[in-house]
């Protein structure tokens, strides 16, 4: 029975001594301040609540943050003017400024619910909380609301949300209590991407006021739309009668701004080197959007080289710009494809080319005195064309063609030297430049 006695007495020694440890160790850590393992007592706690409790669509939101103050001190940081002191992220909000909550006689918090229901809350002796309204107007409390369930199906511990007062202005008001601030979360302002043919919204930026957007042209925020490409510029108004003016500045209300797409997918070409980095690839449509000039490229092997003669069989819209100074100089070496002349070399079935004027093209043509040339085709424009072929608004000026008569193996033209089009394929063209024949007798190349 001592034994027992004795077994019990120390038991309870030891339980007392834990619970002394646990109250110690709980008082340490209170005191101490996030950013430091040592021990730090302040007067006063400033707590930051986020009060986001209906809003949809919140990403890595941070739970309320709390930082010590000395009496009668300002508040010296807030939450995202401190690397160790981040504000929560919202999905398109931001918080646009600290404040005090609205409170009633007896110190309740006023709220406000997602159905637009202002009420305070009381709890009874037995610590159950009950709604009521409030009026604002007059101060007073209402009826007991019937507490619904929360709205969002996320989530959330409520749809509710602390109705703000007074704004806390960090540079001036004073802490002399513990005191707990709310944010005032505010949607984000939108440039509304508009399609100028559809009328509909295909992109929308959002950023907090006074934040500068430089034009969205890349991957990330480029407008997209499936099956369409878009053009590279951004406009004032549908008529594109002027261009939108970048970096834009977010301010607090939405702007619009109107985007033109097209249809395919499209190489947009404003430079010599993306049309014959295009041309070579062949793998998209080329869409002109400045008039270019190709004097850097003379087709020789010292400089920059053109593109090589193979099939073209796709669209290519001159959007009315401009494609001069282009020089091709062929030397036949072979009786094949690579050893024909033209601009576009061969037009497939889906060839497609329009609205385009070409000025001050040169292209000559020789053979090596080794070969026999036989069957061996020069088109100023191309040496070859399926019928299907279509050329509409296609103009060549200021241009012209020569080559070496050798034997009667060459066959030349100033348009197209292979191939009839369909009656209706060629439309509105114009090329009317001179093709010059070296006499057969004249001596050829001797170059590879």
């Amino acid at each position: 029975m001592k034994l027992e006695k004795a077994s019990f007495k120390k038991n309870s020694i030891k339980a007392f001594l834990c619970l002394i440890t646990v109250l110690l160790l709980g008082t340490v850590l209170t005191a101490c301040n996030n950013d430091t393992d040592n021990t730090v007592e302040f007067a006063h706690a400033v707590t930051f609540d986020y009060n986001d409790g209906y809003l949809v669509g919140k990403n890595n939101m941070k739970e309320n943050q709390t930082l010590g103050v000395d009496e009668n001190a300002l508040v010296g940081i807030r939450p995202g003017y401190n690397d160790k002191f981040n504000e929560g992220k919202f999905e398109n909000y931001y918080v646009a400024g600290w404040y005090l909550p609205k409170t009633d006689e007896e110190g309740n918090l006023i709220k406000q619910d997602a159905a637009g229901n202002i009420f305070v809350e009381k709890s009874d002796r037995y610590g159950a909380l009950t709604r009521y309204a409030y009026d604002l107007e007059t101060n007073t409390v209402g009826k007991e609301l019937e507490q619904e369930e929360d709205i969002n199906d996320e989530k959330y511990v409520d749809d509710t949300r602390v109705l703000l007062d007074k704004e806390w202005i960090f540079g001036e008001d004073r802490v002399t209590e513990d005191v707990t601030l709310y944010a005032d979360l505010k949607l984000m302002a939108k440039l509304r991407g508009i399609d100028i043919a559809t009328g509909e919204e295909i992109r929308t930026w959002q950023r907090a006021p006074k934040t500068k957007f430089n034009k969205p042209q890349d991957r990330i925020d480029a407008p997209t739309k499936t099956g369409y490409t878009f053009l590279g510029k951004y406009y004032k108004d549908a008529e594109k009668t002027e261009e939108y003016e970048w970096p834009y500045v977010f301010g607090e209300e939405d702007d619009v701004v109107y985007i033109e797409m097209k249809e395919g997918n499209w190489a947009i070409v404003s430079t010599a080197a993306e049309l014959v980095s295009q041309m070579k690839s062949r793998s998209k449509s080329i869409l002109l959007v400045d008039d270019i000039d190709l004097a850097d490229y003379d087709g020789s092997t010292k400089a920059k080289e053109l593109w090589s003669p193979e099939i073209f069989n796709m669209e290519f819209d001159g959007n009315g710009h401009v494609v001069k100074n282009i020089t091709c100089n062929i030397v036949a070496s072979k009786n094949n494809s690579t050893n024909h002349a033209g601009i576009f070399g061969t037009l497939g079935k889906n060839a497609y080319i329009h609205d385009v004027t070409f000025e001050n093209v040169v292209v000559t043509h020789d053979v090596n005195a080794s070969l026999t040339a036989v069957g061996l085709y020069v088109g100023l424009f191309a040496w070859k064309a399926d019928a299907d072929t279509r050329i509409v608004n296609v103009t060549i000026v200021n241009s012209s063609l020569s080559y070496h008569d050798f034997n009667g193996g060459v066959h030349a033209s100033n348009w197209i030297a292979q191939g009839i089009l369909k009656e209706g394929n060629e439309v509105n063209c114009v090329h009317d430049s001179p093709v010059t024949v070296i006499p057969s007798d004249t001596e050829s190349s001797d170059e590879e």
